[in-house]
């Protein structure tokens, strides 16, 4: 099992609030991540290993509704942030900076689990904290920490606008 430093937050280039799929994201990840190799995987990671989607390049998908679903292994390097793909996961919020309810709360969710199993050092950064230049995620994670992981105002989507 790898080592886990940190849980990477990025956004997906999309209008806020448009429903988009696995598939789509796959689709559209394709041009951009090398394909994984089911084969090459150890035996224990097949097993977790969403092979219908191989381009992906995040562990959790976290669309509007407020699912979240898990695409890579977690012992498998993810495809999303060079220079800490090899000891991070990796989470993409549907939106460029508006999120519904839903999905803050599954977020939240999900970094209380991730803590919970990497313990609480493990670092939480937005993938524009990693690889400054970027606008990814489309709102600051560390004021989204210190205020206690509620939803950051100027980023809910609520009847489609923020």
């Amino acid at each position: 099992m790898r080592k886990i430093n940190r849980l990477v937050i990025h956004c997906l280039d999309v209008t806020n609030g448009r429903p988009t799929t696995i598939r789509e994201l796959d689709t559209w990840q394709a041009e951009r991540v090398m394909k994984r190799e089911l084969a090459a995987r150890e035996e224990p990671a097949i097993d977790r290993f969403n092979s219908k989607y191989p381009y992906v390049a995040y562990h959790f998908f976290l669309p509007c509704d407020g699912g979240v679903y898990a695409l890579r292994g977690e012992d498998e390097a993810g495809s999303h942030a060079p220079g800490t793909n090899n000891d991070s996961l990796a989470a993409a919020l549907v939106g460029r900076d508006a999120y519904t309810e839903e999905q803050w709360a599954a977020l939240r969710g999900l970094v209380a689990d991730v803590r919970r199993r990497y313990g609480d050092e493990i670092a939480i950064v937005g993938h524009r904290d990693w690889n400054p230049g970027r606008d990814c995620p489309g709102f600051s994670v560390s004021d989204w920490l210190k205020g206690e992981m509620a939803p950051l105002a100027g980023h809910i989507l609520r009847g489609g606008h923020a």
